[in-house]
């Protein structure tokens, strides 16, 4: 569906978002709770969940952990936890996107 005006997201009725982030396939929203939600494609892992989702579903693997911040990037999700400052990725990180090393790493 293609819409033309800012609209409102239902399914963010009642919660409070601080942060949003966007990539050419996935967005990504924030909390003021520290709960993340994800919606687009999942074809690289990126969304932190399984199954890919036209509506945002929270990522429940990182609940018990409140983030304070989210970056999307192209088929990759970053998160940073609040409680100890763990930075988790999630998604493509063949290049080396996610910091955690690529299949090109010792050649870049």
């Amino acid at each position: 569906d293609m819409v033309f005006q800012p609209t409102p997201i239902a399914s963010f009725e009642g919660l409070e978002i601080v942060s949003a982030a966007a990539s050419l396939k996935h967005s990504v929203w924030l909390t003021r709770d520290g709960v993340v939600y994800t919606a687009g494609d999942n074809d690289e892992g990126q969304l932190g969940r399984t199954g890919k989702r036209t509506k945002p579903l929270k990522v429940e693997a990182v609940e018990h952990l409140p983030i304070e911040d989210i970056a999307a990037g192209d088929g990759f999700t970053v998160m940073a936890a609040q409680l100890d400052g763990r930075l988790l990725g999630v998604g493509r990180g063949d290049r080396g996107q996610l910091g955690m090393g690529g299949a090109d790493r010792e050649n870049k």
